[in-house]
């Protein structure tokens, strides 16, 4: 139970910095939007040009050309996630220190780490295919298995490095390496308990599911599509919010076992509650 209490204080403390500077919800839609551009285009493009016929077919002929298409609209993917998520905690630094900063600021600060962000997007994603080949591959539970336990180490062994490039502008390994220390030195058993901050905002979605519910007894297009609309809107906004909580947390972590910076709104007890050594 206390694990499950430290989470919705930390989504209380988050949430109170989320107030102060409300337009922080700006860079999860501004990702999203771009990201759907950029599959739409593509789409539009495979459609045109080659047909998903034919892509399927030189997927399945292994075709190294197409495999590097797909490898770069991900990477694209991946990039632009990070570098907005960084503009983000950017924007929240400057909240945490007191000052009142606007997406602009995060952006430019995010701007200034372009070539190590774009660098920590290619690490990330190479480490990400490789644990899905391991899957692929030998396709065993054992396999997926040890997938698994990796890919947890991993996201707990690289959880500081973005903030650790934009605010102390080194490079990815250089970040990678002092994360790993931070991760070992700081992070205690109690990481586990941060999984229900997850779970809370995954019972925040079930309402959506609900709307299932009239469609099936309605069966009218007109009713459906303003359902599936209000859906996906209601979706996106608690993703964003749970984008711009999990930022802001980040960031104020990273403030208090870097830096000792402890701000208003989040206790010490319970930022030492999540770390085991300070």
């Amino acid at each position: 139970m206390g694990k499950v209490s430290n989470s919705f204080r930390i989504i209380k403390a988050s949430w109170q910095v989320f107030k102060k500077d409300k337009e922080m919800i700006f860079f999860p839609f501004l990702s999203g939007f771009i990201l759907f551009l950029l599959f739409a285009s593509n789409i539009a493009y495979i459609n045109q040009v080659n047909g998903f016929d034919k892509l399927n077919k030189l997927i399945e002929n292994h075709d190294i050309g197409i495999y590097l298409y797909l490898f770069l609209i991900i990477y694209l993917t991946v990039f632009i996630g990070m570098f907005l998520n960084s503009a983000l905690m950017a924007c929240a630094k400057i909240r945490l220190e007191g000052d009142n900063p606007n997406v602009i600021d995060g952006i430019l600060i995010a701007s200034t780490h372009t070539i190590n962000i774009a660098l920590w997007a290619l690490i990330s994603l190479t480490i990400g295919v490789f644990l899905s080949l391991i899957e692929e591959l030998f396709n065993e539970k054992i396999a997926k298995l040890f997938s698994n336990i990796l890919g947890i180490t991993w996201g707990i062994t690289s959880f500081f490095v973005l903030p650790i490039i934009i605010f102390e502008k080194k490079g990815p390994f250089e970040a990678l390496k002092e994360s790993s220390f931070l991760a070992k030195n700081t992070w205690g058993e109690e990481i586990v308990g941060n999984i229900s901050i997850r779970l809370i905002f995954f019972i925040l979605y079930l309402p959506a599911l609900l709307l299932i519910i009239p469609i099936l007894h309605y069966n009218d297009k007109l009713i459906t599509i303003i359902l599936i609309s209000f859906g996906l809107l209601y979706i996106a906004i608690i993703k964003a919010i749970d984008i711009v909580i999990e930022g802001i947390f980040q960031t104020a972590l990273y403030q208090f076992v870097q830096n000792n910076i402890l701000t208003e709104d989040f206790e010490r007890t319970l930022l030492m509650s999540i770390v085991k050594k300070y």
